[in-house]
């Protein structure tokens, strides 16, 4: 934070060396393309900044992966924004916000040729849901509750962990 951005002036300690901005550069690593790509998102990702602190204890991966949703008994298409093994951010065009909870099918890409697309069931908790107007879709975060197949928790983190 700079001397012009501090809350009140009053309460700044009096010091000759200015306080240096932190650093809002993107990573020069950053993903180029919007084709599906699996990689720890930072502090800096969108989440973290619409919702401050962060409280998740899974690390988070940013993919672009097709998602089938049942919100409140409307069906409605969806896209993986970011994925975890405890929850996702979701894009969707229905706007969740009055919805406590809602069914996903996520359809995970296969890693290789020689495996096909596999589709995880999973209730989810809604955690939060804004417009987002750069997507120009609803974004919503949910924490996974309870998947219907047993096998599907360890495959999810497999795959997230090897991809």
């Amino acid at each position: 934070m700079s001397q012009t951005d501090t809350p009140d002036s009053a309460d700044a300690p009096d010091s000759a060396e200015p306080q240096s901005a932190p650093s809002t550069a993107e990573p020069q690593n950053a993903p180029a393309t919007a084709e599906p790509q699996a990689a720890p998102a930072t502090a800096d990702s969108p989440s973290a900044h619409l919702h401050g602190t962060e409280h998740r204890d899974s690390v988070r991966h940013v993919v672009r992966w097709h998602a089938d949703v049942l919100v409140n008994g409307l069906a409605c298409q969806g896209i993986v924004h970011e994925i975890s093994e405890s929850g996702a951010t979701l894009l969707l065009e229905l706007n969740p916000q009055k919805a406590k909870r809602l069914s996903l099918n996520l359809h995970v890409p296969p890693l290789d040729d020689k495996h096909g697309q596999h589709i995880v069931e999973v209730e989810c908790k809604i955690v939060y849901s804004i417009h987002d107007s750069e997507e120009r879709l609803f974004r919503a975060g949910v924490n996974f509750s309870e998947f219907a197949n047993e096998s599907d928790p360890a495959f999810l983190a497999s795959y997230l962990n090897g991809h």
